[in-house]
Protein backbone atom coordinates (compact mmCIF):
# COMPACT_ATOMS: atom_id res chain seq x y z
CA UNK A 1 0.00 0.00 0.00
CA UNK A 2 2.75 2.67 0.89
CA UNK A 3 4.77 1.20 -2.06
CA UNK A 4 1.77 2.11 -4.38
CA UNK A 5 1.51 5.37 -2.80
CA UNK A 6 4.85 6.48 -2.61
CA UNK A 7 5.05 5.48 -6.38
CA UNK A 8 1.93 7.57 -7.45
CA UNK A 9 3.42 11.13 -5.77
CA UNK A 10 6.76 10.83 -8.58
CA UNK A 11 6.71 13.47 -10.85
CA UNK A 12 8.47 11.90 -13.70
CA UNK A 13 7.33 8.22 -14.42
CA UNK A 14 10.79 7.21 -16.13
CA UNK A 15 12.97 3.90 -15.89
CA UNK A 16 15.38 6.29 -13.50
CA UNK A 17 13.16 7.59 -11.55
CA UNK A 18 11.28 3.79 -11.18
CA UNK A 19 15.23 2.77 -10.20
CA UNK A 20 15.59 5.33 -7.41
CA UNK A 21 12.14 4.42 -6.12
CA UNK A 22 12.41 1.23 -5.48
CA UNK A 23 16.47 1.84 -4.10
CA UNK A 24 15.01 4.57 -1.72
CA UNK A 25 12.04 1.70 -0.57
CA UNK A 26 15.44 -0.98 -0.07
CA UNK A 27 16.78 1.53 1.63
CA UNK A 28 13.82 2.25 4.15
CA UNK A 29 12.94 -1.30 4.54
CA UNK A 30 8.92 -0.15 3.01
CA UNK A 31 8.90 -3.36 1.24
CA UNK A 32 7.26 -7.25 1.80
CA UNK A 33 9.49 -10.04 1.22
CA UNK A 34 7.14 -12.39 -1.53
CA UNK A 35 7.34 -16.27 -1.12
CA UNK A 36 7.30 -18.00 -4.81
CA UNK A 37 5.85 -20.97 -5.04
CA UNK A 38 7.35 -24.13 -6.97
CA UNK A 39 5.87 -25.91 -10.15
CA UNK A 40 5.61 -28.47 -8.00
CA UNK A 41 3.47 -26.68 -5.69
CA UNK A 42 0.89 -25.56 -8.62
CA UNK A 43 0.95 -29.06 -9.76
CA UNK A 44 -0.14 -30.47 -6.72
CA UNK A 45 -2.63 -27.58 -5.99
CA UNK A 46 -4.05 -28.25 -9.76
CA UNK A 47 -4.08 -32.00 -9.06
CA UNK A 48 -6.12 -31.92 -5.22
CA UNK A 49 -8.68 -28.78 -7.36
CA UNK A 50 -9.34 -31.78 -9.86
CA UNK A 51 -10.17 -34.31 -8.03
CA UNK A 52 -12.32 -31.90 -5.64
CA UNK A 53 -14.23 -31.02 -8.87
CA UNK A 54 -14.65 -34.65 -10.05
CA UNK A 55 -15.66 -36.14 -6.36
CA UNK A 56 -18.21 -32.72 -6.49
CA UNK A 57 -19.64 -34.07 -9.94
CA UNK A 58 -19.74 -38.02 -8.80
CA UNK A 59 -21.69 -36.73 -6.18
CA UNK A 60 -24.21 -34.49 -8.08
CA UNK A 61 -24.45 -37.35 -10.44
CA UNK A 62 -25.43 -39.56 -7.87
CA UNK A 63 -27.90 -37.67 -6.57
CA UNK A 64 -29.45 -36.95 -9.87
CA UNK A 65 -29.48 -40.45 -9.73
CA UNK A 66 -31.61 -40.89 -6.50
CA UNK A 67 -33.76 -38.07 -7.93
CA UNK A 68 -35.08 -38.47 -10.82
CA UNK A 69 -35.90 -42.85 -9.17
CA UNK A 70 -37.46 -40.57 -6.15
CA UNK A 71 -40.04 -38.64 -9.09
CA UNK A 72 -41.58 -42.65 -9.50
CA UNK A 73 -41.96 -43.08 -5.86
CA UNK A 74 -38.68 -44.93 -5.65
CA UNK A 75 -36.36 -44.38 -2.93
CA UNK A 76 -32.57 -46.22 -2.67
CA UNK A 77 -30.34 -45.74 0.52
CA UNK A 78 -27.31 -46.37 -1.02
CA UNK A 79 -26.76 -45.70 -5.31
CA UNK A 80 -25.55 -49.04 -6.99
CA UNK A 81 -25.62 -50.31 -10.07
CA UNK A 82 -27.84 -53.62 -8.73
CA UNK A 83 -30.16 -51.68 -6.85
CA UNK A 84 -30.74 -48.78 -9.18
CA UNK A 85 -30.96 -51.62 -12.13
CA UNK A 86 -33.35 -53.21 -9.87
CA UNK A 87 -35.56 -50.89 -8.82
CA UNK A 88 -35.86 -49.01 -12.53
CA UNK A 89 -36.49 -52.33 -13.93
CA UNK A 90 -40.39 -51.66 -14.28
CA UNK A 91 -40.53 -48.91 -16.59
CA UNK A 92 -38.39 -49.01 -20.02
CA UNK A 93 -37.95 -45.40 -19.98
CA UNK A 94 -36.27 -44.97 -16.13
CA UNK A 95 -34.42 -48.23 -17.01
CA UNK A 96 -32.92 -46.99 -20.06
CA UNK A 97 -32.44 -43.61 -18.73
CA UNK A 98 -30.49 -45.49 -15.69
CA UNK A 99 -28.47 -47.27 -17.55
CA UNK A 100 -27.27 -44.36 -19.63
CA UNK A 101 -26.11 -42.67 -15.86
CA UNK A 102 -24.97 -45.89 -14.68
CA UNK A 103 -21.91 -45.89 -16.93
CA UNK A 104 -21.21 -42.16 -16.57
CA UNK A 105 -20.91 -42.63 -12.58
CA UNK A 106 -18.85 -45.26 -12.78
CA UNK A 107 -16.35 -42.99 -14.96
CA UNK A 108 -16.52 -40.51 -12.76
CA UNK A 109 -15.39 -43.22 -9.45
CA UNK A 110 -13.32 -44.43 -11.34
CA UNK A 111 -11.02 -41.33 -12.15
CA UNK A 112 -11.92 -39.78 -8.58
CA UNK A 113 -9.90 -43.19 -7.14
CA UNK A 114 -7.30 -42.93 -9.91
CA UNK A 115 -6.85 -38.86 -8.56
CA UNK A 116 -6.70 -40.02 -4.90
CA UNK A 117 -3.75 -42.24 -6.13
CA UNK A 118 -2.24 -39.92 -7.76
CA UNK A 119 -2.53 -37.45 -4.77
CA UNK A 120 -1.04 -39.81 -2.12
CA UNK A 121 1.91 -40.64 -4.39
CA UNK A 122 2.67 -36.73 -4.55
CA UNK A 123 1.84 -36.16 -0.77
CA UNK A 124 4.80 -39.70 -0.25
CA UNK A 125 7.40 -36.58 -2.16
CA UNK A 126 5.64 -33.48 -0.52
CA UNK A 127 6.32 -34.91 2.87
CA UNK A 128 9.98 -35.18 2.11
CA UNK A 129 12.19 -32.83 3.95
CA UNK A 130 15.24 -33.41 2.09
CA UNK A 131 14.01 -31.27 -0.85
CA UNK A 132 12.62 -27.95 -1.74
CA UNK A 133 11.58 -27.26 -5.29
CA UNK A 134 14.19 -28.60 -7.44
CA UNK A 135 17.49 -27.86 -4.65
CA UNK A 136 18.76 -29.87 -1.62
CA UNK A 137 18.84 -28.22 1.66
CA UNK A 138 22.63 -28.64 1.56
CA UNK A 139 22.47 -25.80 -1.33
CA UNK A 140 23.83 -28.34 -3.94
CA UNK A 141 21.15 -28.73 -7.14
CA UNK A 142 19.75 -31.66 -8.10
CA UNK A 143 21.78 -33.35 -11.18
CA UNK A 144 18.68 -35.82 -12.18
CA UNK A 145 15.26 -35.31 -12.86
CA UNK A 146 13.81 -38.30 -10.72
CA UNK A 147 13.82 -37.85 -7.13
CA UNK A 148 14.74 -40.65 -4.25
CA UNK A 149 13.15 -40.89 -0.40
CA UNK A 150 16.29 -40.35 1.51
CA UNK A 151 16.83 -43.74 3.30
CA UNK A 152 17.79 -41.74 6.50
Amino acid sequence: MHTCALRSVQRNKTDAADALGIAHLMRTGWFCQAHSKTQNCYRIRLLLKDRRNLKANFIDLENAIRHSLMAFGIRLGKVGSEPVLEAAGGDAMTLGLMQTMLPARAGLRTGYSSFTGLAAQHAMWCHDTSYIGDARLDGTTLTSGTRERCSD
